[in-house]
Parts: C-alpha cells; structure tokens; sequence
C-alpha cells in the first residue's frame, strides 16, 4: 500500500503571530516616519518663560496654558493651546500665537526672539504692560504683530523696523509714548497696514516718507501735528489721523 506524502500547514497560532509581528513593524515604522520632532530648546523656553509672566487670572494654571509644560514638550505642536507649528527641514519651529482676548496680565518676554520662524504673534485684548522688547527685531519671519487694546508702555523700538516680512503692525489702544521711528515707513517695505491709534505718540508727521506699499495708516488719538505727506492725499482713505 503506497503511503501518501503530504505538506502540513504551520499552526493557525504560529501563523497567526508571525503575522501579527509584520503588520506591528508596519505600523511602528509608519509611525516613526510620519512623528514630528520637538521645537527647539531655545523655542520652548520661550513659550515657557511667557508664560510664566502672564500671571492674571493664575495664568500658569489656567485651562488655556495647562498643556504648556516641559514634561509636556514633545506635544507642543498639538496640544498647547494657541501655539502652531511649520516644519521645516527635519525640525518643528513655532509658527504662530494666538492669545488674544485670553484676559492675561503680566509683560512680554525679551526671549520671544528665540521664535525667528513665527509668522504671526496676537497678544491683543489682554492686559499686558511694560514695553515691547527689542528683541522681536529677531523674528525675520513675523508679518503679523498684534498687541492692540493692551496696556504697553514705553516707546515703539525702532529695532522692529528690520521686520521686512512684516505686513500688519497693530498697536492701537495702549500707552505707548514718543516718536513714531521713521524708519518703519522707510524700512519695513512689506508693511501694509500700520495701527497706531489711541496712544500717546507725539511728534510731526508731514516729514515722514511713507512707502507707496502701506495702505493703511491709523494714526488718531495720538499728540501727532502735521499733515499727511503727499504720498497718502490721493487716497484719503488709507490715513485716519
């Protein structure tokens, strides 16, 4: 009688788990592809240091900034509030943050510099004081500057005038005080709308040359003199004094 040769298949369990370990190294290279590295050391201590000044309302333990921790660091791009990232040559860099109307009191920060690939900073409609730190000059790629309806003082840095990205300015409804530095106009030639009112600026304006590329200019509420140049008569639209 013949004896009939035949191939077992492996177990259903061994197959199974030998399975499973494939679709597992799948999933962890898949996930290790898509992760996204952490910010920056200099970046993080600069969101961490901000918030450590906004102090109204217990802001270091306020549900807005709650996330905002070291041992949180490596989720700072998704799950501290406010806060938005670009990734940009194998690295995470804060992009953007958006506070505004939060109610938080307290100063800004001179190591907001750190952030030289954020595009746009609101802190408006908060209480903020004290003065607009010259070291926002580093942030190259800020075109949006938002401290409207704050309580800011001291003078605008003339520094910010080498934000040649900048677009929109708005530092309406604080207490700043002395010139308005020239050079924003001259200088800052991607400006497109500049938002000065209610202050306490002084100073002339008709000497000021403005770039043909502003486009709005709130200058009302100030201790300004003068006219505006020529280069904005024929559209008044673009000026309020």
């Amino acid at each position: 009688m013949a004896t009939q040769m035949s191939m077992a298949a492996p177990p259903w369990p061994a197959a199974a788990e030998v399975i499973l370990s494939l679709l597992g190294l799948l999933f962890v290279s898949s996930t290790c592809s898509m992760s996204t590295p952490a910010i920056s050391f200099s970046e993080l201590s600069a969101l961490l240091e901000l918030k450590a000044r906004l102090t109204n309302s217990a802001a270091s333990e306020a549900p807005l900034l709650r996330a905002w921790t070291s041992s949180n660091w490596n989720n700072s791009c998704k799950s501290w509030a406010g806060v938005t990232c670009a990734y940009v040559s194998g690295q995470s860099h804060v992009a953007g943050i958006n506070l505004a109307g939060s109610g938080f009191a307290g100063s800004l920060t001179p190591l907001l510099g750190n952030l030289t690939f954020m595009s746009h900073l609101n802190l408006s409609s908060n209480l903020l004081t004290g003065g607009i730190p010259t070291e926002l000059s580093r942030c190259s790629s800020l075109r949006v500057l938002d401290l409207n309806h704050n309580r800011l003082t001291g003078h605008i840095p003339p520094s910010l005038s080498s934000l040649s990205s900048l677009q929109v300015l708005r530092l309406c409804a604080n207490n700043l005080s002395g010139h308005i530095p020239p050079s924003l106009f001259t200088n800052c030639t991607s400006l497109r709308k500049l938002s000065l009112c209610q202050n306490g600026l002084t100073g002339s304006i008709t000497t000021l040359k403005i770039s043909p590329q502003l486009q709005r200019l709130y200058l009302w509420g100030n201790h300004v003199t003068g006219t505006f140049p020529p280069s904005l008569m024929p559209h008044p639209q673009r000026a309020r004094a």
